[in-house]
């Protein structure tokens, strides 16, 4: 990442603007609300706010709050009690009754 700001800076044409234009560009490998895209910003706006307090880059480059749109999470329901039981009941093999029951008790992850 710090490779890809510094080509984005070292540029002759097309050089970023401010610190908002040089973030996009530079997080632009990842995508839209990923956790590693979260981690590099954090990464990069730490970075740019050293390298301006330190005077290595010009305040122009003084990192800004970005606005990220996060991934919605998948929203999943449990069975309801009723459900479960009909599930056991439709089972014929008392094996796997036995197995839905320790299901409906203990609960099944989705991972």
């Amino acid at each position: 990442m710090l490779r890809k700001v510094q080509e984005l800076l070292e540029r002759s044409k097309g050089k970023p603007q401010d610190g908002l234009e040089l973030m996009t560009l530079s997080l632009e490998q990842w995508e839209q609300g990923s956790r590693s895209r979260q981690i590099a910003r954090r990464a990069l706006q730490k970075f740019l706010q050293y390298a301006v307090i330190r005077g290595k880059l010009s305040k122009v480059y003084a990192p800004v709050k970005m606005q990220e749109t996060l991934k919605r999470k998948r929203i999943g329901y449990a069975l309801t009690d009723a459900q479960i039981l009909q599930l056991i009941a439709s089972e014929p093999d008392k094996k796997w009754q036995f197995s839905y029951q320790l299901l409906g008790v203990y609960g099944l992850r989705p991972e």
